[in-house]
């Protein structure tokens, strides 16, 4: 599968690397991963491959979005510079905007946010930290609710998870 490595600047300036796996058709969907801290790119590049084979595009270090018509056809693509992410922990599509809750560095240590993708210019992504969120490593959307909500806890195992609610 064709790649190409790439190079983002973070707010603070510092370049982050990335590697762009195209696939050989039609593209069909966007995944991006964020790679584990001391673990090289090429370790990804297997599941890369294999997602590129089934139409997907697949790119990590970077919080990077792309927009797609009803037909599938790529609308627009870029990277999102309001947020550093270290990790996905959620995604659901509400009234026509993409959400995701990421987790993120919040001083010494990490907390949770919201990022909101309803359209590819600056007015239209929206990031929030949540919360309550600081030290927590663990969240989703909660399915089927009638407005989206978030769950929170500290660890994945954890017996005791936080619901918020998400405001328009």
């Amino acid at each position: 599968m064709p790649s190409e490595d790439l190079v983002f600047n973070a707010l603070d300036g510092r370049p982050l690397a990335a590697t762009l796996y195209d696939p050989e058709g039609p593209v069909r969907g966007a995944v991006v991963v964020f790679g584990a801290l001391g673990v090289l790119r090429r370790y990804y590049a297997p599941f890369a491959n294999w997602l590129a084979k089934r139409g997907v595009v697949q790119d990590h270090d970077q919080v990077f979005a792309v927009g797609f018509d009803r037909s599938g056809k790529v609308e627009w693509a870029r990277a999102i510079d309001q947020v550093r992410a270290t990790q996905v922990r959620g995604a659901l599509g509400w009234q026509g905007a993409a959400m995701f809750v990421l987790e993120v560095p919040a001083g010494e240590g990490r907390a949770l946010a919201l990022l909101r993708i309803s359209g590819s210019g600056d007015a239209d992504i929206r990031v929030e930290q949540l919360e309550g969120s600081e030290g927590k490593r663990s969240a989703g959307f909660v399915q089927g609710a009638a407005t989206p909500e978030i769950l929170i806890a500290d660890t994945l195992g954890s017996l005791s998870w936080q619901r918020l609610a998400v405001s328009p």
